[in-house]
């Protein structure tokens, strides 16, 4: 599991931006596992919304469920954009 806040090197995108974000593929430097980043631009949101914003984050980082990938990390940058870092689940079967 990678640390907090480690660095990571983009694979691809894989959800183009969105009303307020985009989704990418990502490998942890120092551990090499893949994961995704979620990228959420909080400046673009009014009050309320960047209020659900970090509802989702805390609620998320408490969630512990075998169906549910797990949060690794989240932060803000200095630009406004909220980051939150989950498990890549790659290989997953939606009909069982």
């Amino acid at each position: 599991m990678p640390k907090e806040h480690e660095t990571y090197t983009k694979i691809k995108t894989l959800a183009n931006q969105g009303a307020y974000g985009k989704v990418d593929l990502m490998r942890a430097n120092n551990s090499g596992i893949k994961v995704i980043q979620k990228t959420i631009d909080m400046t673009k949101m009014d009050e309320k919304g960047k209020e659900l914003a970090m509802q989702e984050v805390k609620l998320h980082k408490k969630m512990s469920h075998p169906h549910i990938v797990k949060m690794m990390d989240s932060f803000k940058t200095n630009n406004g954009k909220l980051r939150m870092i989950t498990q890549y689940a790659e290989r997953i079967d939606l009909k069982h």
